[in-house]
């Protein structure tokens, strides 16, 4: 029977942190990240199954009576207490079904269980992008971490990261989901040092690259 269009599922969901997948899971894990992101913010496939197998990525799926629907992908960011949200996705037929919110929610406890970890970081497409991007739905996704507890970074306007697709790179806006504190905003030197760290681990830019450079130079004092 196929899931109802709208309202929360019934049955058996269960979130999970998983490090390796079978073959069924790991289709539907790679169709749903196909089908969830452009091609210039997605990385490769393979290398996201090995950073996630080799512990570098944290993958947290949700399963609806056992087949997988969703999954988020997080990585501790080396040297800080934040920790970055990389990939949140639900299969489409499975969504505005409160999965998404589910998944948030379990990483946010399963972060703040271990008493040392400050805040999630988030990338999110701008509102106001110009290239293409659905604006509808970039306005639905700040909307969704909003209610979740998270707020728009001002202090990074200028924030770029590369393009997985191609040549340049594409604006964004980060979001910040505190854990620790609820009353913590992401400022200042620990902005910066966020957003080295993000590019850096995250992207594989070294901290020399001008793309880095100049997101930092970019930051409101």
């Amino acid at each position: 029977m196929p899931p109802r269009r709208t309202g929360q599922l019934d049955g058996d969901v269960v979130v999970a942190h998983e490090h390796a997948l079978d073959a069924a899971s790991l289709g539907r894990l790679h169709a749903i990240y196909l089908d969830s992101f452009p091609p210039a913010e997605r990385a490769p496939f393979e290398g996201l199954v090995e950073e996630i197998e080799s512990g570098k990525y944290r993958l947290l799926t949700i399963r609806v009576r056992g087949t997988l629907r969703g999954f988020a992908v997080s990585m501790a960011l080396s040297g800080l207490d934040v920790h970055l949200l990389a990939y949140l996705a639900v299969e489409r037929r499975y969504r505005s079904r409160g999965l998404g919110a589910r998944l948030v929610r379990t990483l946010v406890d399963s972060l703040a269980s271990q008493g040392d970890v400050s805040g999630l970081l988030i990338e999110v497409d701008p509102e106001e992008a110009e290239d293409g991007r659905d604006l509808r739905m970039a306005a639905r996704r700040i909307g969704f971490y909003k209610r979740l507890g998270a707020h728009l970074v001002a202090g990074a306007p200028g924030y770029r990261v590369p393009n997985l697709a191609g040549e340049g790179s594409l604006t964004m806006q980060l979001m910040w989901l505190p854990i620790r504190s609820p009353e913590q905003k992401l400022e200042g030197e620990k902005l910066g040092e966020c957003i080295a760290a993000l590019l850096v681990q995250g992207y594989g830019l070294r901290e020399t690259d001008p793309l880095v450079q100049n997101v930092l130079r970019s930051l409101a004092r």
